[in-house]
């Protein structure tokens, strides 16, 4: 294995390994598709995998096929996705939810926002996802994982806080008063522990 692919399938597991207690089940979704994505061929044929399918050019193929159906599709954007191909990947699948809000599509959209840190796109298609399909666990698991990775974003970044609370409606001056708050709660802290 390259040392490059190495060292991607090592950040994602980190990556992972941090979102484990908030949601074990995603969690190991996401290892299998880390192990899909990133291991040899011969995992592929454990799996029992149809040959032929695995490729991206293939799956690119099949999607654009004459009798091309929505699961050619989703396949074709999970083989992008895992070629980390997250921007086509995205658009192809949100085409899919716009004719068909499956619950499944809006967790893939959910996971590559948040994969490529478009944080308020994945809650944006959890959200939608969950308009759709109320009673979708799973998709309500991706919402409450989004929410607790904006809120430490918003902790550790003031300027994502600021930008996030301008996108909303709020104005320069309420960002800035917002920016304010959030400094002067981190002094509060920073010298009460002192």
């Amino acid at each position: 294995m390259e040392e490059t692919a190495r060292a991607a399938i090592v950040a994602q597991l980190g990556l992972i390994a941090e979102q484990i207690a908030v949601d074990p089940v995603w969690a190991v979704r996401q290892v299998e598709t880390v192990a899909e994505a990133g291991l040899h061929d011969w995992y592929r044929a454990e799996r029992g995998e149809v040959p032929g399918r695995g490729s991206l050019a293939a799956a690119g193929r099949a999607a654009r096929g004459p009798f091309a159906s929505d699961s050619d599709r989703a396949f074709h954007a999970h083989a992008l996705a895992a070629n980390e191909q997250l921007a086509e990947a995205a658009v192809h699948m949100e085409r899919l939810a716009a004719r068909d809000p499956r619950a499944d599509y809006f967790q893939f959209l959910a996971s590559v926002y948040e994969r490529v840190g478009r944080l308020p796109e994945a809650l944006g298609a959890a959200r939608r996802g969950l308009d759709a399909n109320p009673g979708s666990a799973q998709l309500e698991a991706d919402r409450q994982r989004i929410v607790v990775a904006l809120q430490r974003a918003r902790l550790r970044s003031p300027p994502a806080a600021l930008a996030l609370w301008e996108e909303r409606g709020g104005g320069a001056v309420a960002a800035l008063l917002l920016g304010l708050h959030l400094c002067a709660g981190a002094l509060r802290r920073r010298f009460a522990s002192a």
